[in-house]
């Protein structure tokens, strides 16, 4: 995830995917962890612009639909994002900030 970049577009509608990784490359075993949130934030622990929770969670990958009203209030500009979940024994992840960059326009 360390080196996720996510373009987005404002007023459009897209799904995003993320497959999580062991240190080793091999998919991330996720059964019994539940999907928490997907937050856009002006900066890291800045203002949240966005907060999804919402998405499928299944072997290893994270899937969220954004509907063109998610994204019709996200400025343009450069962002953080971070998604979370819980582990099958209630623990929090977070994942590390990754960048977000949302334009009016086509990219």
């Amino acid at each position: 995830m360390q080196d996720r970049v996510i373009y987005l577009i404002t007023g459009s509608a897209t799904t995003l995917k993320f497959t999580f990784e062991n240190a080793d490359g091999s998919i991330a075993v996720t059964d019994g962890f539940t999907f928490t949130n997907f937050r856009i934030r002006e900066s890291a622990g800045g203002k949240s612009l966005l907060n999804i929770t919402s998405g499928t969670l299944n072997s290893g990958t994270l899937t969220i639909n954004l509907t063109s009203t998610n994204t019709t209030s996200l400025p343009a500009g450069k962002f953080v994002a971070q998604v979370a979940f819980q582990d099958s024994g209630a623990n929090p992840i977070i994942t590390d900030p990754f960048e977000v960059f949302v334009t009016q326009g086509i990219i």
